[in-house]
């Protein structure tokens, strides 16, 4: 039962050698669980692991039940018998939750498993069944879990607002998978940029020229004023804040702003190379200048000297 306590001393036997003894047996299985516990936490060693093994040990349900607690992805190479055990598989989800890939289909479509897989890694959503990536609770455990998880959840889900939020709470890239409409609601974009400016991408055209949600995203990425647009590009506050996290967003700003003395400086001081953005009176402006070789000897290059500025 999924309740048992798994004690070694109790371990029910399936004869490894059909020659010997259950004795002899009993030795060999805890010989192999002692090899098992040499074996590194990598796929290949424990597929190494079960090529060595005696066949028989894939069946014993005791004996994979020990292993499958250690390490869950070993699931994937228990008999099929045990692929369709619930406390084969419950204690495989628990341990990494991407073994829900193995369990039989019956099991995939099991409410306890599959929150219990998604619990652990958000992402095991794609193996359940189709009836509960369309659960409200289930998505929801695996969104927080893994905000990613989002991809994998019946469509209606990617419309409905707590989820979207948790999920892009979680990771802001998930704002790309999410309904459109969701994309155009200005709490759970602003949630998205504050987590990963770069989810400013995904938003809709609207909220990329929001000086709000602009903001947010160049003070978390300042890389992100790549995906602004419109009058956010014109915006000095904006602008600043995004070349001071990150010198060469002065590329994607107005060019107005390219010639703003402050803005360039601040560039310069933070990534001297960007002085090849700035406009031409600031690339052969003295302070400039000196701020941006100071930061990176190589900004030189981008510099106009002549002999009026610099005797």
């Amino acid at each position: 039962e999924e309740g048992d306590v798994i004690n070694m001393r109790h371990l029910s036997i399936h004869k490894c050698d059909e020659s010997a003894s259950p004795q002899e047996s009993s030795v060999q299985v805890h010989q192999w669980l002692a090899d098992f516990e040499s074996v590194s936490s990598n796929v290949y060693d424990v597929r190494d692991f079960f090529k060595r093994a005696p066949s028989s040990l894939r069946s014993d349900r005791e004996f994979m039940l020990l292993i499958v607690a250690r390490y869950g992805l070993a699931f994937g190479f228990a008999h099929d018998s045990l692929k369709a055990d619930k406390a084969v598989a419950l204690a495989s989800v628990r341990e990494d939750g991407r073994a829900l890939l193995w369990a039989q289909e019956a099991l995939k479509a099991d409410r306890e498993v599959v929150l219990a897989a998604v619990q652990q890694h958000g992402l095991a959503l794609e193996s359940a069944h189709a009836s509960l990536q369309a659960d409200r609770e289930v998505v929801l455990t695996a969104v927080r879990q893994c905000g990613g998880a989002i991809v994998f959840a019946g469509g209606a889900l990617r419309a409905d607002k707590d989820i979207v939020l948790a999920a892009v709470q979680r990771d802001g890239y998930a704002l790309r998978d999410v309904h459109r409409s969701m994309k155009t609601n200005k709490e759970i974009v602003l949630a998205a940029v504050q987590q990963n400016g770069a989810a400013l991408h995904y938003a809709d055209f609207s909220l990329q020229a929001d000086r709000e949600v602009v903001l947010a995203a160049v003070q978390q990425r300042g890389d992100a004023l790549v995906f602004a647009c419109g009058a956010a590009l014109a915006d000095k506050e904006v602008v600043l804040t995004a070349v001071q996290q990150n010198g060469n967003a002065l590329y994607h700003a107005h060019e107005s702003l390219k010639a703003d003395k402050d803005v360039v400086l601040a560039a310069v001081q933070q990534s001297g190379t960007s002085l090849r953005f700035a406009h031409d009176a600031l690339r052969a402006d003295k302070e400039v200048f000196f701020a941006a070789v100071e930061q990176d000897g190589s900004s030189l290059q981008h510099a106009i000297l002549d002999s009026s500025n610099f005797p």
